[in-house]
């Protein structure tokens, strides 16, 4: 039984350099600590491939629920206090913080919204909302894709489908955003203030006041739209209780948004760092695909995926107890060198082996099929009207300071 170096790597977790960059940490933790406790937080760090794997088929053993309960209770009292509303949340299952049976319950009702059918029957709108978009700002010389396009377009997309008005997309953004932000903290206690953990937790009331109004017109007049299609779903005689309902609808607007928008601006800021392969796709649009899963791996949206050892286990050797929270970090399993050769290169023409960004087994990302469809089209449209990309002169990268996820807070594009 091998012991983890607790408190020895936590100076490399930390600080702009880590947000900026956070693979030269994985590395090292992937060599001397795959399996380390984060002293600050108390939360096991789960580094290599094989245990995140492992991780991802063994709800016994990892469970999805529990995770918010555990950050709670190890917040500063004053942090924990102002968000009320956020932690009550935190105890209701939703689609991801479940294990089966009662992820399985979940999914078959929620899955009536993510049908390959219904998804391609969206493409259309998709294309639209790219075309009109991008037609809003290509007389410009130079474009922040981020602000301008991959932002905006999964609110669009997902206010469509969920049956919101278009206009109130910004308005689900902003508070969407406080409420993730709130809990994608490496060391909340350190990170959060009191105002921001009250505002994350206003925004989470305003979410919930929003969408009550929009399930009681609904229930008067149905539409052809998610939130219609939840209310009423039915398997079996089972339905969705009122918690339920309302738990995974603000799920759908959290994870709809962020993922999706970090796909795409990570996706173009990684060929725009490498022109020669920007030009290989711009040449041969079959490598869009593959181009697409090395995005997917290089870039991971989202970084890490929490869980709570269910019972004692052992994770390359080191012992876990049960109840103890986890974090797989996806972002790291996707740069393992005993999977990937040279993994720190990005190379849109490399052999596929699957990487873990949507998750693997039951929890495999009931979304994965709208991102890639959103992704594709979208790099489609772009290389197709601005064939002659590049940064803007003078641009580094500045990434938000969240560990969950990995966010580019801007992207300006020369076009042409």
């Amino acid at each position: 039984m091998r012991t983890s170096p607790q408190g020895k790597l936590d100076h490399l977790l930390e600080g702009e350099s880590f947000y900026a960059n956070p693979y030269p940490a994985f590395a090292r933790m992937r060599t001397d600590a795959p399996v380390y406790r984060h002293a600050p937080s108390g939360i096991w760090l789960i580094a290599r491939y094989d245990d995140v794997d492992t991780v991802f088929r063994s709800p016994q053993l990892f469970s999805s629920y529990g995770f918010q309960n555990a950050y709670f209770e190890n917040l500063r009292p004053e942090l924990r206090n102002a968000a009320p509303t956020l932690e009550l949340r935190g105890r209701t299952p939703n689609l991801i913080t479940s294990d089966p049976p009662e992820h399985t319950r979940l999914r078959r009702l929620l899955q009536v919204a993510f049908t390959p059918k219904a998804l391609e029957d969206l493409r259309p709108r998709v294309q639209s909302t790219v075309g009109d978009l991008l037609d809003a700002v290509g007389h410009q010389e130079v474009i922040d894709f981020v602000r301008a396009f991959a932002y905006p377009l999964p609110a669009m997309i997902f206010a469509d489908i969920m049956g919101l008005p278009r206009e109130d997309h910004e308005f689900c953004k902003e508070v969407s955003r406080n409420i993730v932000l709130f809990m994608a903290r490496n060391n909340p206690n350190s990170e959060l203030t009191v105002e921001f953990s009250r505002e994350a937790d206003e925004s989470l009331v305003r979410m919930r006041e929003y969408l009550r109004g929009q399930v009681e017109a609904r229930r008067i007049k149905p539409r052809s739209d998610i939130i219609s299609a939840l209310a009423s779903a039915e398997f079996e005689g089972d339905r969705l209780t009122e918690e339920e309902l309302f738990t995974n609808l603000i799920l759908f607007l959290l994870a709809g948004h962020e993922t999706t928008t970090n796909l795409i601006a990570n996706g173009l800021f990684l060929l725009l760092r490498h022109p020669e392969q920007l030009q290989q796709l711009l040449d041969n649009r079959t490598l869009l695909a593959p181009a697409m899963e090395e995005i997917l791996r290089f870039e991971s949206p989202v970084q890490r995926v929490r869980r709570v050892v269910a019972q004692d286990t052992e994770l390359s050797g080191v012992a876990l107890s049960a109840g103890e929270p986890a974090e797989t970090l996806v972002g790291s399993a996707n740069r393992d060198e005993t999977k990937w050769d040279a993994p720190d290169t990005f190379d849109i023409e490399r052999e596929p082996f699957p990487n873990l960004a949507f998750g693997k087994g039951t929890h495999f990302c009931i979304g994965a099929l709208l991102a890639r469809l959103e992704a594709t089209v979208a790099f489609t449209e772009i290389l197709d009207r601005f064939p002659k990309l590049e940064l803007a002169e003078g641009w580094e990268p500045s990434w938000a300071t969240t560990t969950n996820l990995r966010t580019l807070e801007s992207l300006p594009v020369k076009v042409g």
